[in-house]
C-alpha cells in the first residue's frame, strides 16, 4: 500500500515532481512507525530504503575512529534520511534514532533510484536538497573551529528551530526531547557547559525548558546572542539591542 502524495510533496526532495511522478514514487512507499528510542538503521548497514519524515524527530550519530559517539545531525518533517542512498552510498555512515515516536515514509532504494533517475526535475530537487544538508554540516563543523561555544549553541537552537519548531502562542517548540548531552555531543562542547549556558538563556527569558523540550520566545535575542563574540554580564541588554534595531545578521 502506498501512501499519500500530499504527505510526499512536502519534502524538498520531491516538490519539484509532477503529480503523475509523485504518485508513482508514492505508489512505491509505504508508512512505517517507529517508537521513541527505536533505531531505524544502524552505521554500516546495507541500505535498502530511505525515509521521509512525515511527524517527530530523528537524531543522526556515529561512532568515531576513536571510539567516540558524535551526534551529527537531527532530522523533522518533510527531511530525508539516509538520502544519500540515492547517489551511490551502499551503507548508512550514522545511526539513526527516533528521538520522538516517528512516522516516515519508507522508500525502497533500487526502484527509486531507477524512477528518479531518468527524471531531471526529481535530479535537481534531490541535488538542492543534499547540498543544503551539506550545507548545514559544513557549517557545524566551521563552527567548531571559529566560533564561540555560545555561539555554537545559538547557532544549534536557530537550525532547530527551523527544523523542529512548532509555533505555538507565540513561541516556537523545539518538538523533540533532545537531551543536553545530546545538545553537547552536536556542538563539541560539555555537558556542564552546555547546561550552564541553557540556563543563562533561560534565565534571561530567552528559553524555557518544559519536559526536556526547549521553547525559544525570543528568537531575535537568540541570533543576537549568536553574534557577539563576548557575552554581557546582563543578557537582558542582547534582547533590548535585537528589539530596537533590525536584527543583526548572523555569520555563516
Amino acid at each position: 500500500m502506498g501512501v499519500n502524495a500530499k504527505l510526499l510533496r512536502r519534502s524538498p526532495l520531491f516538490a519539484e515532481l509532477s503529480a503523475a511522478d509523485l504518485n508513482a514514487v508514492a505508489d512505491r512507499a509505504h508508512l512505517r512507525w517507529f517508537d521513541r528510542g527505536e533505531t531505524l538503521f544502524r552505521q554500516g548497514d546495507e541500505i535498502s530504503f530511505f525515509y521521509v519524515v512525515f511527524d517527530g524527530a530523528v537524531k543522526l550519530s556515529r561512532v568515531t575512529g576513536t571510539g567516540k559517539t558524535m551526534v551529527v545531525d537531527f532530522r523533522g518533517p518533510g527531511q530525508v534520511v539516509g538520502g544519500r542512498a540515492i547517489v551511490g552510498q551502499r551503507r548508512h555512515t550514522d545511526d539513526a534514532v527516533a528521538l520522538e515516536d516517528v512516522l516516515v515514509a519508507s522508500v525502497p532504494l533500487e526502484p527509486a533510484v531507477v524512477f528518479l533517475a531518468s527524471r531531471a526535475s526529481a535530479v535537481m530537487s534531490l541535488a538542492r536538497y543534499l547540498a543544503s544538508r551539506l550545507d548545514v554540516r559544513e557549517s557545524m563543523v566551521e563552527a567548531l573551529s571559529n566560533k564561540r561555544v555560545h555561539q555554537r549553541l545559538a547557532d544549534a537552537l536557530l537550525e532547530l528551530s527551523a527544523s523542529l519548531g512548532v509555533v505555538a502562542d507565540g513561541v516556537t517548540v523545539i518538538n523533540a526531547r533532545i537531551t543536553q548531552s545530546e545538545l553537547a555531543e552536536w556542538i563539541g562542547a560539555t555537558r556542564e557547559t552546555t547546561s550552564t549556558l541553557l540556563n543563562g538563556l533561560r534565565r534571561a527569558g530567552f528559553i524555557n525548558i518544559v519536559s526536556r523540550r526547549i521553547h525559544i520566545s525570543d528568537p531575535l535575542a537568540i541570533e543576537a546572542y549568536a553574534s557577539v563574540e563576548e557575552l554581557p554580564d546582563d543578557l537582558s541588554e542582547l534582547s533590548a539591542a535585537s528589539h530596537q534595531e533590525p536584527a543583526l545578521v548572523r555569520s555563516s
